[in-house]
């Protein structure tokens, strides 16, 4: 089982699990266009315990959460300091055109 979740794409896996769970929420929450919902976006980091780099160095990952616990896009990032950087350089992929599909490109 690890050699098989070791040649997983994770980055693809969360992005096919995450639009999966959102199409699900959506098609729960339906509201009438007279009264939409209002999106809340929570943006935390995080170092798993234990995950770490050939090289030794930890994990550290930046995730885009939305109200009802979906994990919106996660990011790995270079170090915990970048965690801001990586977050300002995500916003608008994530909350503006409110396309809560992860993006691959920031």
């Amino acid at each position: 089982m690890r050699r098989l979740l070791q040649r997983i794409d994770g980055d693809a896996l969360g992005a096919a699990i995450g639009g999966w769970l959102t199409a699900r929420a959506d098609a729960r929450h339906t509201h009438p266009p007279s009264c939409p919902a209002r999106a809340a976006v929570a943006v935390d980091n995080t170092s798993p315990r234990g995950a770490t780099r050939t090289d030794s160095r930890r994990v550290h990952l930046i995730s885009a959460l939305h109200g009802d616990g979906i994990v919106l896009a996660q990011r790995e990032t270079e170090a915990k300091s970048n965690h801001f950087i990586a977050s300002v350089r995500c916003w608008n992929h994530w909350i503006w055109p409110m396309c809560w599909w992860p993006s691959t490109d920031c």
